[in-house]
């Protein structure tokens, strides 16, 4: 009996000991996932909705330890930090955001002073303005919800994001403005290797402007210079170093554009209406207008987009849509028909 009791209250104490561990567990979890949702939160206030997509929302993680302008230029030519050509650069955007941002919390702080003196007011009626009072309340709320975050971060780490965003800003207008230079006094050919030393313009540069990975520029195109580049067989280098199919189009037509003298990618497409479709729907939107055949089901699965459209081969089209009811022939042609359209928009 005696036997039976100890083992009882061994495993009572057991019990309560797991227990103890999950509820641990579980409020180690829920604390986690508060701060994720708080620092996405206050991402979305600093950065508005204007910031490019290429700007990856986990950047309130990385260290905000500054660097200097030739750490920062080295990382945008490596891709690491994205990059865009003059017209679209991504961080001016994101800085003017975030100097604005002391403005928007003194309205909101203002606003929310203002609500808070109306409820009061509100409850002293509230029989007549009942349904009044629930809307400001709801509305107060949402003030304050978006205050949270800005509230848990201004005092440890805005000012060193603040200059962060800055320092990037600075380093991406002067990195541009070096690839406009160069394409206006120089040619492709010219581009140096992102391996290069020298202060010549990197091909690396212009590789992260339009988009190539991080991943492509530094692995396989890492030692390219702008003659092996122009000189290259795209499909056969990137069939035989894996490159991604997204990848692998944008440098096709990168290609092309370069040959054909125009790196004006932002002004193109102000006037080319197959490169201005930006995303697969407005691509589709296109074909269908046109009345032309393509599997435009194919386009939305694999993310293609205006630019990688005229960037697509025969084999592309016979490996990539092989279950589509049209012929490769058939696309083929109305490639060749958007193609014209786009070397129309070119001159």
């Amino acid at each position: 009996r005696r036997e039976a009791e100890e083992r009882a209250r061994r495993e009572a104490e057991e019990r309560v000991r797991r227990e103890a561990e999950e509820r641990a567990r579980k409020e180690a979890e829920e604390r986690a996932r508060r701060e994720a949702e708080t620092q996405h939160e206050f991402f979305q206030l600093i950065l508005g909705e204007k910031v490019s997509r290429r700007v990856p929302i986990d950047i309130l993680q990385g260290s905000v330890i500054n660097a200097d302008e030739r750490e920062l230029a080295a990382q945008f030519c490596a891709g690491t930090i994205p990059l865009g050509f003059s017209g679209a650069q991504i961080w001016p955007t994101i800085a003017e955001s975030v100097h604005s941002v002391p403005s928007k919390v003194d309205h909101l702080e203002k606003e929310l002073n203002l609500i808070e003196t109306e409820e009061n007011t509100l409850r002293e009626e509230i029989r007549a303005l009942q349904a009044k009072l629930e809307r400001t309340v709801k509305r107060k709320e949402q003030v304050k919800k978006k205050l949270e975050p800005w509230h848990q971060f201004r005092d440890s780490k805005y000012e060193s994001f603040e200059s962060m965003v800055t320092a990037r800003a600075t380093v991406e207008t002067k990195l541009a403005s070096a690839i406009d230079k160069h394409m206006d006094t120089e040619s492709a050919e010219t581009l140096a290797a992102l391996c290069d030393e020298s202060d010549t313009t990197k091909l690396s540069l212009v590789f992260n402007a339009v988009g190539i990975s991080q991943e492509t520029i530094r692995n396989v195109f890492g030692r390219v210079d702008g003659t092996e580049f122009m000189e290259m067989n795209i499909a056969m280098k990137c069939e035989a170093e894996s490159v991604p199919l997204g990848d692998r189009l944008e440098l096709l037509y990168l290609q092309q554009m370069l040959e054909d003298e125009n790196l004006d990618y932002v002004g193109h497409e102000e006037k080319c209406v197959v490169c201005c479709s930006t995303t697969p729907e407005q691509l589709c939107y296109l074909i269908e207008e046109h009345e032309k055949p393509f599997d435009c089901a194919g386009i939305r699965a694999r993310a293609i987009n205006g630019r990688k459209f005229l960037a697509l081969n025969s084999q592309d089209c016979s490996d990539l849509f092989d279950n589509s009811t049209v012929t490769t022939r058939q696309m083929i042609g109305t490639i060749r028909y958007f193609k014209k359209i786009h070397k129309k928009a070119s001159f």
